[in-house]
Protein backbone atom coordinates (compact mmCIF):
# COMPACT_ATOMS: atom_id res chain seq x y z
CA UNK A 1 0.00 0.00 0.00
CA UNK A 2 0.90 3.67 -0.35
CA UNK A 3 0.27 6.20 2.41
CA UNK A 4 0.11 9.99 2.11
CA UNK A 5 0.41 12.51 4.94
CA UNK A 6 -1.37 15.87 4.75
CA UNK A 7 -0.71 18.51 7.43
CA UNK A 8 -3.36 21.05 8.44
CA UNK A 9 -2.56 23.88 8.12
CA UNK A 10 -0.53 23.39 4.96
CA UNK A 11 3.25 23.66 5.10
CA UNK A 12 4.00 27.41 5.47
CA UNK A 13 6.44 29.22 3.21
CA UNK A 14 8.67 30.00 6.20
CA UNK A 15 8.99 26.29 6.96
CA UNK A 16 7.68 26.89 10.48
CA UNK A 17 4.20 26.11 11.79
CA UNK A 18 3.06 28.62 14.41
CA UNK A 19 0.69 26.38 16.33
CA UNK A 20 -0.77 22.92 16.71
CA UNK A 21 -0.65 20.81 13.52
CA UNK A 22 -3.08 18.03 12.57
CA UNK A 23 -1.71 15.41 10.14
CA UNK A 24 -4.15 13.23 8.22
CA UNK A 25 -2.86 9.88 6.97
CA UNK A 26 -4.50 8.06 4.06
CA UNK A 27 -3.43 4.59 2.91
CA UNK A 28 -4.53 3.06 -0.41
CA UNK A 29 -3.74 -0.29 -2.00
CA UNK A 30 -3.41 -1.04 -5.70
CA UNK A 31 -6.65 -1.47 -7.65
CA UNK A 32 -6.61 -5.29 -7.65
CA UNK A 33 -4.86 -5.55 -4.28
CA UNK A 34 -6.11 -7.05 -1.05
CA UNK A 35 -6.92 -3.64 0.49
CA UNK A 36 -5.48 -1.72 3.38
CA UNK A 37 -5.62 -3.52 6.71
CA UNK A 38 -4.22 -0.77 8.89
CA UNK A 39 -2.21 2.46 8.95
CA UNK A 40 0.12 3.29 11.80
CA UNK A 41 2.40 6.11 12.84
CA UNK A 42 5.37 6.87 15.07
CA UNK A 43 5.82 10.41 16.40
CA UNK A 44 9.26 11.63 17.48
CA UNK A 45 10.64 8.15 18.05
CA UNK A 46 7.73 6.93 20.17
CA UNK A 47 5.90 3.64 19.83
CA UNK A 48 4.15 2.66 16.59
CA UNK A 49 0.45 3.45 17.06
CA UNK A 50 -2.63 2.46 15.04
CA UNK A 51 -3.95 5.46 13.12
CA UNK A 52 -7.59 6.33 13.83
CA UNK A 53 -7.80 10.14 13.53
CA UNK A 54 -5.54 13.06 12.58
CA UNK A 55 -2.26 13.02 14.49
CA UNK A 56 -1.68 16.00 16.78
CA UNK A 57 1.80 17.53 16.51
CA UNK A 58 2.62 20.27 18.99
CA UNK A 59 5.50 21.71 20.98
CA UNK A 60 8.22 24.08 19.78
CA UNK A 61 11.05 22.55 17.78
CA UNK A 62 11.51 19.93 15.06
CA UNK A 63 9.29 16.84 14.87
CA UNK A 64 9.36 13.68 12.76
CA UNK A 65 6.23 11.71 11.97
CA UNK A 66 6.96 8.25 10.53
CA UNK A 67 4.03 6.40 8.95
CA UNK A 68 3.20 3.26 6.98
CA UNK A 69 0.35 0.98 6.01
CA UNK A 70 -0.13 -2.79 5.86
CA UNK A 71 -2.44 -4.54 3.41
CA UNK A 72 -4.58 -7.60 4.08
CA UNK A 73 -2.04 -9.81 2.34
CA UNK A 74 0.54 -8.82 4.96
CA UNK A 75 2.63 -6.51 2.76
CA UNK A 76 4.18 -3.74 4.86
CA UNK A 77 4.90 -0.40 3.24
CA UNK A 78 8.37 1.05 3.63
CA UNK A 79 7.99 3.68 6.36
CA UNK A 80 7.93 7.30 5.21
CA UNK A 81 8.78 10.37 7.25
CA UNK A 82 7.23 13.82 7.46
CA UNK A 83 9.45 16.50 8.99
CA UNK A 84 7.67 19.35 10.77
CA UNK A 85 9.02 22.42 12.53
CA UNK A 86 6.87 24.19 15.10
CA UNK A 87 7.43 27.60 16.67
CA UNK A 88 4.29 28.69 18.48
CA UNK A 89 6.09 31.06 20.86
CA UNK A 90 6.60 34.72 20.04
CA UNK A 91 9.97 36.36 20.71
CA UNK A 92 10.52 38.30 23.92
CA UNK A 93 11.84 41.86 23.89
CA UNK A 94 13.41 43.59 26.86
CA UNK A 95 14.01 47.29 27.35
CA UNK A 96 16.96 48.74 29.22
CA UNK A 97 17.33 52.33 30.30
CA UNK A 98 20.76 53.75 29.57
CA UNK A 99 22.24 56.54 31.74
CA UNK A 100 19.75 59.40 31.90
CA UNK A 101 20.93 62.72 30.50
CA UNK A 102 19.49 66.18 31.07
CA UNK A 103 15.79 65.61 30.36
CA UNK A 104 16.55 62.65 28.05
CA UNK A 105 16.16 58.91 28.66
CA UNK A 106 17.85 56.60 26.11
CA UNK A 107 16.07 53.23 25.80
CA UNK A 108 17.82 50.16 24.41
CA UNK A 109 15.79 47.20 23.05
CA UNK A 110 16.90 43.57 22.64
CA UNK A 111 14.89 40.51 21.60
CA UNK A 112 15.44 36.76 21.86
CA UNK A 113 13.71 33.79 20.25
CA UNK A 114 14.86 30.27 21.10
CA UNK A 115 13.38 28.44 18.12
CA UNK A 116 13.16 30.10 14.68
CA UNK A 117 15.11 33.23 15.66
CA UNK A 118 14.33 36.96 15.75
CA UNK A 119 13.40 38.58 12.45
CA UNK A 120 12.92 42.21 13.54
CA UNK A 121 12.24 44.62 16.42
CA UNK A 122 10.11 47.72 16.03
CA UNK A 123 8.91 50.54 18.24
CA UNK A 124 6.40 53.40 18.38
CA UNK A 125 7.02 56.46 20.54
CA UNK A 126 4.14 58.44 22.01
CA UNK A 127 1.57 57.17 19.53
CA UNK A 128 3.77 57.60 16.47
CA UNK A 129 4.25 55.16 13.60
CA UNK A 130 5.91 51.79 14.07
CA UNK A 131 9.61 52.09 13.18
CA UNK A 132 12.34 49.48 12.72
CA UNK A 133 14.68 49.48 15.72
CA UNK A 134 18.36 49.98 14.89
CA UNK A 135 19.77 52.01 17.80
CA UNK A 136 18.75 53.22 21.29
CA UNK A 137 15.71 55.49 21.25
CA UNK A 138 15.98 58.85 23.01
CA UNK A 139 12.89 59.82 24.98
CA UNK A 140 12.88 63.46 26.04
CA UNK A 141 10.71 66.25 27.38
CA UNK A 142 9.03 66.77 30.77
CA UNK A 143 5.85 64.70 31.10
CA UNK A 144 4.56 61.20 30.44
CA UNK A 145 5.90 59.15 27.54
CA UNK A 146 5.23 55.66 26.25
CA UNK A 147 7.66 53.74 24.05
CA UNK A 148 5.80 50.70 22.73
CA UNK A 149 7.82 47.83 21.30
CA UNK A 150 7.48 44.34 19.88
CA UNK A 151 9.46 41.77 17.92
CA UNK A 152 8.62 39.21 15.24
CA UNK A 153 10.37 35.90 14.67
CA UNK A 154 11.22 34.12 11.43
CA UNK A 155 8.19 31.85 11.82
CA UNK A 156 5.89 34.89 11.76
CA UNK A 157 4.95 35.05 15.45
CA UNK A 158 4.52 38.66 16.57
CA UNK A 159 5.05 39.52 20.22
CA UNK A 160 2.24 41.13 22.17
CA UNK A 161 2.97 44.84 22.54
CA UNK A 162 5.00 45.83 25.57
CA UNK A 163 6.11 49.30 26.59
CA UNK A 164 8.59 51.43 28.43
CA UNK A 165 6.48 53.92 30.36
CA UNK A 166 8.46 56.98 31.37
CA UNK A 167 7.42 60.04 33.32
CA UNK A 168 10.11 62.70 33.12
CA UNK A 169 9.70 65.13 35.98
CA UNK A 170 11.22 68.60 36.45
CA UNK A 171 14.79 68.48 37.75
CA UNK A 172 13.78 68.47 41.41
CA UNK A 173 11.57 65.37 41.04
CA UNK A 174 12.53 61.72 40.39
CA UNK A 175 11.87 60.16 36.97
CA UNK A 176 10.13 56.76 36.96
CA UNK A 177 10.78 54.30 34.13
CA UNK A 178 8.68 51.10 33.85
CA UNK A 179 9.29 48.40 31.23
CA UNK A 180 7.84 45.05 30.20
CA UNK A 181 4.12 45.78 30.12
CA UNK A 182 2.02 48.17 28.02
CA UNK A 183 -0.81 50.21 29.48
CA UNK A 184 -4.22 49.06 28.23
CA UNK A 185 -2.91 45.87 26.60
CA UNK A 186 -4.50 42.43 26.95
CA UNK A 187 -2.14 39.44 27.19
CA UNK A 188 -2.82 35.74 26.68
CA UNK A 189 -2.40 33.82 29.93
CA UNK A 190 0.14 31.40 28.45
CA UNK A 191 2.69 34.23 28.40
CA UNK A 192 5.21 35.50 30.94
CA UNK A 193 5.92 39.17 31.54
CA UNK A 194 9.23 40.43 32.90
CA UNK A 195 8.30 43.71 34.56
CA UNK A 196 10.99 46.07 35.78
CA UNK A 197 11.49 49.70 36.73
CA UNK A 198 14.20 52.20 37.43
CA UNK A 199 14.11 55.56 39.15
CA UNK A 200 16.44 58.41 38.28
CA UNK A 201 16.99 61.45 40.45
CA UNK A 202 18.42 62.59 43.77
CA UNK A 203 17.15 62.49 47.37
CA UNK A 204 15.17 59.29 46.89
CA UNK A 205 14.11 57.70 50.16
CA UNK A 206 12.31 54.55 48.95
CA UNK A 207 10.94 52.83 45.86
CA UNK A 208 8.20 50.21 46.10
CA UNK A 209 6.16 48.29 43.58
CA UNK A 210 2.84 46.46 43.79
CA UNK A 211 0.85 44.27 41.43
CA UNK A 212 -2.85 44.30 42.25
CA UNK A 213 -1.97 45.69 45.67
CA UNK A 214 0.55 42.97 46.53
CA UNK A 215 4.30 43.59 46.75
CA UNK A 216 6.13 43.07 43.47
CA UNK A 217 9.90 43.13 42.92
CA UNK A 218 11.43 44.88 39.91
CA UNK A 219 12.76 42.40 37.36
CA UNK A 220 10.41 39.62 38.43
CA UNK A 221 8.99 37.25 35.82
CA UNK A 222 5.23 37.01 36.17
CA UNK A 223 3.63 33.86 34.73
CA UNK A 224 0.26 35.19 33.66
CA UNK A 225 -1.60 31.91 34.19
CA UNK A 226 -0.99 32.48 37.92
CA UNK A 227 -3.07 35.67 37.79
CA UNK A 228 -6.87 35.73 37.56
CA UNK A 229 -8.26 36.44 34.11
CA UNK A 230 -9.21 40.10 33.83
CA UNK A 231 -7.84 43.49 34.88
CA UNK A 232 -4.54 44.11 36.71
CA UNK A 233 -2.59 47.16 37.83
CA UNK A 234 1.12 47.61 38.45
CA UNK A 235 2.03 50.64 40.58
CA UNK A 236 5.46 52.05 41.38
CA UNK A 237 5.71 54.55 44.24
CA UNK A 238 8.70 56.77 45.01
CA UNK A 239 9.09 58.68 48.28
CA UNK A 240 11.69 61.43 48.57
CA UNK A 241 13.71 62.57 51.58
CA UNK A 242 11.79 65.83 51.48
CA UNK A 243 8.50 64.02 52.05
CA UNK A 244 7.39 64.09 48.43
CA UNK A 245 5.63 61.19 46.74
CA UNK A 246 5.56 60.27 43.04
CA UNK A 247 3.45 57.40 41.75
CA UNK A 248 3.08 55.76 38.33
CA UNK A 249 0.67 52.99 37.34
CA UNK A 250 0.24 50.71 34.33
CA UNK A 251 -3.04 48.83 33.78
CA UNK A 252 -3.26 45.64 31.71
CA UNK A 253 -5.46 42.57 31.45
CA UNK A 254 -5.19 38.82 30.92
CA UNK A 255 -7.32 36.65 28.66
CA UNK A 256 -7.33 33.07 27.40
CA UNK A 257 -7.94 31.21 24.13
CA UNK A 258 -7.67 27.70 22.76
CA UNK A 259 -4.16 28.62 21.58
CA UNK A 260 -3.25 29.67 25.13
CA UNK A 261 -4.64 26.42 26.52
CA UNK A 262 -2.58 24.43 24.01
CA UNK A 263 0.55 26.40 24.92
CA UNK A 264 -0.09 25.83 28.63
CA UNK A 265 -0.45 22.08 28.05
CA UNK A 266 2.96 22.11 26.34
CA UNK A 267 4.38 24.16 29.21
CA UNK A 268 3.04 21.85 31.91
CA UNK A 269 4.26 18.75 30.05
CA UNK A 270 7.75 20.26 29.65
CA UNK A 271 7.80 20.98 33.40
CA UNK A 272 6.87 17.37 34.23
CA UNK A 273 3.46 18.36 35.54
CA UNK A 274 1.62 16.43 32.81
CA UNK A 275 2.56 13.04 31.39
CA UNK A 276 3.20 12.73 27.66
CA UNK A 277 0.10 10.53 27.37
CA UNK A 278 -2.06 12.99 29.32
CA UNK A 279 -0.77 15.97 27.37
CA UNK A 280 -1.47 14.22 24.05
CA UNK A 281 -5.07 13.46 25.10
CA UNK A 282 -5.64 17.08 26.14
CA UNK A 283 -4.05 18.43 22.94
CA UNK A 284 -6.24 16.09 20.90
CA UNK A 285 -9.36 17.43 22.65
CA UNK A 286 -8.38 21.09 22.33
CA UNK A 287 -7.46 20.59 18.65
CA UNK A 288 -11.07 19.59 17.98
CA UNK A 289 -12.16 22.88 19.58
CA UNK A 290 -9.79 24.77 17.26
CA UNK A 291 -11.22 23.05 14.18
CA UNK A 292 -14.71 24.30 15.06
CA UNK A 293 -13.43 27.77 15.99
CA UNK A 294 -11.67 28.11 12.63
CA UNK A 295 -15.02 27.89 10.83
CA UNK A 296 -15.98 31.19 12.48
CA UNK A 297 -19.72 30.52 12.40
CA UNK A 298 -22.17 31.39 15.18
CA UNK A 299 -24.01 28.12 14.62
CA UNK A 300 -20.86 26.24 15.62
CA UNK A 301 -20.88 27.69 19.15
CA UNK A 302 -22.87 24.72 20.51
CA UNK A 303 -20.32 22.34 18.97
CA UNK A 304 -17.49 24.31 20.52
CA UNK A 305 -19.17 24.16 23.93
CA UNK A 306 -19.69 20.38 23.63
CA UNK A 307 -16.04 19.86 22.69
CA UNK A 308 -14.91 22.08 25.57
CA UNK A 309 -17.10 20.05 27.93
CA UNK A 310 -15.31 16.90 26.75
CA UNK A 311 -12.01 18.67 27.40
CA UNK A 312 -13.22 19.49 30.93
CA UNK A 313 -14.08 15.81 31.47
CA UNK A 314 -10.52 14.88 30.52
CA UNK A 315 -9.05 17.52 32.83
CA UNK A 316 -11.16 16.17 35.69
CA UNK A 317 -9.79 12.65 35.14
CA UNK A 318 -7.01 12.17 37.75
CA UNK A 319 -5.31 9.68 35.44
CA UNK A 320 -4.81 12.51 32.95
CA UNK A 321 -4.31 15.51 35.26
CA UNK A 322 -3.10 14.90 38.81
CA UNK A 323 -1.52 18.30 39.54
CA UNK A 324 -4.09 20.46 41.38
CA UNK A 325 -2.82 23.79 40.03
CA UNK A 326 -2.68 22.52 36.45
CA UNK A 327 -6.22 21.22 36.83
CA UNK A 328 -7.50 24.51 38.27
CA UNK A 329 -5.83 26.54 35.51
CA UNK A 330 -7.13 24.42 32.63
CA UNK A 331 -10.64 24.25 34.09
CA UNK A 332 -10.71 28.03 34.58
CA UNK A 333 -9.62 28.68 31.01
CA UNK A 334 -11.95 26.09 29.47
CA UNK A 335 -14.91 27.50 31.38
CA UNK A 336 -14.02 31.02 30.25
CA UNK A 337 -14.24 29.81 26.63
CA UNK A 338 -17.50 27.95 27.33
CA UNK A 339 -19.04 31.17 28.67
CA UNK A 340 -17.65 33.15 25.70
CA UNK A 341 -19.53 30.71 23.43
CA UNK A 342 -22.82 31.20 25.29
CA UNK A 343 -22.52 28.04 27.39
CA UNK A 344 -22.76 27.40 31.10
CA UNK A 345 -19.57 26.73 33.09
CA UNK A 346 -19.10 23.17 34.31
Amino acid sequence: PVTTATPDPAQPASGWFTGLVLVTLAGVDEAQGSGVAKTEFQLDGGAWTAYAEPVVVTGDGPHTLNYRSVDRAGNVEQAKALALKVDATAPVTTADFLPVGQGTVPVSLAAADATSGVDRIEYALDGGAWTAYTAPVNVSGVGAHELRYRAADKAGNVEEIKAATITIEPEAQPTILISGVADGTSYGDSQDLTIAWEVAGANIKSVTGTLDGRPFVSGSVQALYLLPLGAHTLTVTVETNAGGRVEQSVAFSTRTSSDDISALIDRFEAAGRLSATGAYKLQDDISKVMVSEDKGRDRDKKKIVKKLERFVEAVNDPKIVSDAQVKATLLRDANALIVANDGQPV
